[in-house]
């Protein structure tokens, strides 16, 4: 008799499962793999999507099975819109948003992985607010080697992905570098 499985109760046993029983979580993908559960659109198109996210951290990426391109992206997110996708690989190994406003920020893979959140206030993105924090207003000559000093800085992926976020006159701006395999479209 084949078992028939919503999303939403996928998701609920992976909430269950994971990460404590990876072993019963192996169970119930052999089970589908076999035919033993029958899965809907939905749980399908979300371990494909996993299984892409994975090949991508992992370093496997590029080309599927049957020679399909991927298609992978990385979203950022300001108060739960899409700010801007980046699509990756990318030629240079980072990517820059100009124009950051204060806000609620996330960054996903297209997969719905959530990598990184922050709410981002005034202090983090505008010079006159960030100098408040340091007591000393800081100048472009004060970053040393013409680099600009950011805010702050975060790494995620073990390291692999940096986010830095710098303040500016009126508003901030993120860079983001990707040291990930395959980063470069030149390779």
């Amino acid at each position: 008799m084949v078992r028939k499985m919503k999303f939403i109760e996928f998701i609920q046993v992976l909430q269950r499962l994971l990460p404590n029983e990876s072993d019963e979580f192996g169970k119930l993908l052999q089970a589908i793999n076999d035919g033993h559960i029958e899965i809907d659109s939905q749980i399908k198109r979300f371990l494909a999507e996993s299984c892409r996210c994975m090949r991508l951290l992992s370093g496997d990426i590029g080309v599927s099975d049957v020679g399909e391109v991927l298609d992978f992206s990385f979203i950022l997110y300001k108060d739960n819109e899409q700010l801007v996708a980046i699509e990756y690989p990318l030629k240079d190994g980072r990517f820059e948003v100009n124009h950051i406003t204060p806000g609620n920020y996330a960054l996903n893979t297209s997969t719905g992985l959530l990598l990184w959140k922050k709410t981002l206030d005034q202090q983090d993105l505008l010079i006159s607010k960030s100098s408040q924090k340091s007591g000393k207003l800081r100048m472009a000559a004060d970053s040393g080697e013409g680099k600009s000093i950011a805010s702050f800085t975060e790494k995620f992926a073990n390291g692999e992905i940096s986010l830095n976020v710098y303040a500016g006159f009126e508003t901030g701006r993120i860079e983001i570098t990707f040291n990930l395999p395959g980063n470069n479209e030149d390779e």
